[in-house]
């Protein structure tokens, strides 16, 4: 659900793109920066959430989707990255 922590410990759900526990609009955001800005991310594989095996533009609008249009969630087992 966005918006409410997810799974604690060392796994990382896929979407949660800066690693805060929460799926919110911060996530996107920082795919965005990764992308076009040139910021890191710590965990690329959690930014990869529309099962297409690629980091591209369509992850972070695949993100916005779910976060306000009701979409499908992020397509993927949680990762570990740590």
């Amino acid at each position: 659900t966005p918006g409410q922590p997810m799974l604690p410990g060392d796994n990382v759900i896929r979407g949660d793109v800066d690693e805060n526990g929460i799926l919110n609009i911060t996530d996107p955001v920082a795919n965005l920066g990764y992308l076009f800005a040139g910021r890191s991310l710590s965990c690329l594989p959690a930014a990869e959430v529309t099962g297409d095996g690629k980091l591209d533009i369509s992850d972070p609008v695949y993100l916005l989707i779910y976060l306000f249009l009701g979409g499908p969630a992020p397509r993927g087992e949680a990762v570990n990255c740590r």
